[in-house]
């Protein structure tokens, strides 16, 4: 049996996909974070954004395309 039939597991993947596109994006300065007097800092370009979109949907469709047709 495949472990990626599991649903949990496709779900968590479809999750993990979002930050694993913010990679790019913070590789490239376009995103960051900073902490200051208990408050965490988020700064986002548009072009992170874009880059963390595009990233999350093509993992989402390709992990879509090989476990979730059938």
């Amino acid at each position: 049996m495949n472990p990626l039939n599991n649903v949990y597991v496709r779900v968590l993947t479809y999750v993990a996909s979002t930050l694993i596109g913010m990679i790019p994006a913070f590789a490239i300065g376009w995103f960051a974070w900073d902490y200051t007097d208990g408050w965490i800092r988020i700064s986002l370009q548009v072009e992170g954004a874009i880059t963390a979109g595009v990233t999350a949907l093509g993992i989402s469709g390709g992990v879509f395309k090989i476990w979730g047709t059938k």
